[in-house]
């Protein structure tokens, strides 16, 4: 088989060549066109997860903000409950000690009027003893 095809037949096996060659480029092309859309669709998934992320981490700083701006209200809330918890001790020990106070001043005053009462009763008793008999 040397050279022994006519012009004609190395003709058509030239065609047959390209036209084998060109359905491989055109499948490649097919390929590659997908392949193409396919990097396309990933991008577009990609800047879409970037944006999500991006409002995640916003809402997440938003509420790390809340947190920190409620923990200082509840530090705050906590030092006025100390203090007016203090105050209402001391008040309390106020309350008492006055209360104390005034029974140690009710028991003197019941011992004088007791005495008085009693001065009285006698003062009668002899007032009425002398008079009638």
């Amino acid at each position: 088989m040397t050279n022994s095809l006519s012009a004609d037949d190395r003709f058509l096996q030239l065609m047959e060549a390209i036209a084998q060659t060109r359905q491989l480029v055109e499948g490649n092309a097919e390929a590659i066109a997908a392949q193409q859309q396919a990097w396309v669709e990933t991008s577009r998934l990609v800047e879409s997860n970037a944006r999500s992320i991006a409002e995640q981490r916003e809402a997440w700083i938003e509420t790390r903000q809340i947190i920190e701006s409620s923990s200082r209200a509840i530090a705050a809330n906590s030092n006025t409950v100390t203090e007016l918890r203090e105050e209402l001790r001391v008040n309390i020990t106020d309350v008492v000690s006055m209360i104390s106070t005034m029974a140690e001043q009710a028991e003197v005053d019941r011992a004088e009027t007791r005495a008085t009462v009693q001065q009285i009763l006698e003062v009668l008793t002899q007032r009425f003893t002398s008079n009638g008999h």
